[in-house]
């Protein structure tokens, strides 16, 4: 795979069942050619990732200058920026063209159509397309023909796919009775009526229609196939920007030395709105389980929406109904039977019960940890469980990982940006204490704190953190100023 290896920019061919794979040009039985270049970089960043060589986080921010269409390739770009000093090279590029193979192996039932093999080698490396986006790569953005029929049916035309998940996949799609641009959620593969796949995705749904607020995105319609009896819903579309990409923009910059107490203030403010949004779902019986800067889209025009409702636990009277009802139903399958022991959630934002597997401790506070996880991020451009898994090995990673979670403080965000303010700082370690009774015990709580320390021309917030107020009229009663004297 690197560019001393002469076999590595010869084009062959080679066959689906065997031949040399470490060439990378692929010719199918029906003869119709196709160069794999990008796949084959999409495979070894993918096996840096499993081997605990780089976080896909670290391979965003070094491919920033580099194409995966062009003639370099990511081997050679990673190792030019020293990316790979102590990596036994030799080693990483036989799993990946190991990996590479076995995908090839399977290409005799695709159509002899150059974008489907190339859609079905890029969907069976990278499921949910997550690596293969920051590497610039896409599987085919066109849906199949069942597809748009089925949703013709319904009054919507398929544009192309915007996203996909461990459930469902999301397409933009146009509403031809409104003539608006919509989004469509459906489930990943076909799957009776009853099974536990679609009993999650119609859960999915109806959680996130039952939350009316301006920051969770409104469900429109759900619906069924009428040809496959598979479920799929409409929603609002609200564009590709997340407050992860916000985050990382920010910190790009700040590393670049262009300091921005502006853009630092929207970040503080979109936060809030997320804090303001999960309160309104708390009060609903509504835990998200699942928050993170992926998890909250910012449209055009500055409004800030939650995301991804899957994970959801209900709590109250709500848990109550809905156990009994699968009490009598006996059907209870799937997300709304969580046992304890088993985790859920994305590792990195994850909270210490969760990492334990202790479904019944998982409250409103388990969600409260989640946005101190999201400002902790906004503030570092970190995770605060990224820098533990990047100091482990690949084999005692997830375990070893989830002890810490458990078991260890989060770094403090000022060892990882001294220009974060010590109140934020404590805010965000507040929120992000092991213990839920030492955390804020709600979300409009660890709000108050944060917009009335910098977001308004009050004195910072200093009761939940144990300081005397400041004296009235001293320059701490100016939230711009103070964040403009750290961003």
């Amino acid at each position: 795979m690197a560019s001393d290896s002469p076999q590595y920019h010869e084009q062959t061919q080679i066959s689906p069942n065997g031949g040399d794979y470490a060439d990378f040009t692929y010719i199918p039985a029906e003869g119709i050619p196709g160069t794999f270049k990008p796949e084959r970089d999409l495979t070894f960043a993918l096996t840096l990732i499993e081997s605990g060589v780089l976080s896909r986080k670290q391979i965003a921010q070094a491919v920033k200058d580099w194409t995966i269409h062009g003639d370099l390739t990511l081997y050679d770009h990673l190792n030019r920026k020293g990316l790979l000093p102590d990596t036994d090279h030799t080693s990483l590029e036989e799993t990946a063209d190991s990996k590479l193979q076995k995908v090839l192996e399977k290409l005799d039932d695709v159509d002899s159509n150059i974008s489907s093999i190339r859609e079905s080698i890029v969907q069976q490396l990278d499921q949910y397309g997550r690596v293969a986006t920051v590497l610039g790569l896409s599987a085919n953005d066109l849906a199949s023909t069942q597809f748009q029929r089925r949703v013709s049916e319904a009054g919507f035309q398929l544009l192309r796919k915007i996203g996909q998940g461990g459930l469902g996949v999301v397409w933009l799609a146009r509403d031809e009775k409104l003539k608006r641009i919509v989004a469509i959620k459906e489930i990943l593969r076909e799957s009776a009526s009853q099974s536990p796949e679609v009993k999650r995705f119609q859960r999915e749904a109806e959680i996130t229609g039952r939350l009316e607020h301006p920051s969770i995105v409104p469900l429109y319609q759900f619906g069924l196939d009428e040809q496959t009896d598979q479920p799929f819903y409409v929603m609002r579309y609200i564009g590709k920007k997340t407050l992860e990409d916000a985050i990382d923009e920010f910190h790009e910059r700040r590393q670049n030395g262009e300091e921005n107490s502006l853009q630092m203030h929207n970040l503080l403010n979109a936060f809030v709105s997320v804090c303001q949004a999960i309160a309104y779902a708390h009060s609903r019986n509504i835990i998200h389980r699942d928050l993170k800067p992926e998890n909250v889209a910012l449209d055009n025009y500055g409004q800030v929406i939650v995301l991804d409702w899957g994970l959801a636990k209900l709590t109250g009277e709500y848990e109550i109904i809905e156990s009994c009802e699968l009490g009598l139903s006996g059907n209870g399958t799937g997300i709304e039977q969580t046992q304890d022991g088993q985790i859920l959630g994305t590792p990195m934002f994850m909270a210490p019960e969760q990492a334990s597997g202790r479904i019944d401790e998982i409250d409103e506070r388990t969600d409260v940890y989640g946005l101190g996880a999201v400002l902790y991020a906004i503030l570092t451009g970190c995770a605060p469980h990224e820098k533990s898994q990047e100091s482990m090995t690949a084999s005692s990673q997830v375990s070893e990982l989830l002890r810490k979670i458990v078991s260890e403080p989060t770094v403090r965000a000022r060892s990882l940006n001294s220009n974060v303010p010590r109140e934020l700082e404590a805010i965000a370690a507040k929120a992000l204490s092991l213990k839920p009774y030492a955390r804020y015990q709600t979300a409009l709580q660890l709000a108050g704190d944060v917009k009335a320390g910098w977001l308004t021309n009050r004195s910072r917030p200093t009761k939940s953190l144990g300081r005397k107020e400041p004296l009235a009229g001293s320059e701490t009663t100016n939230s711009s100023r103070a964040v403009s004297a750290h961003y």
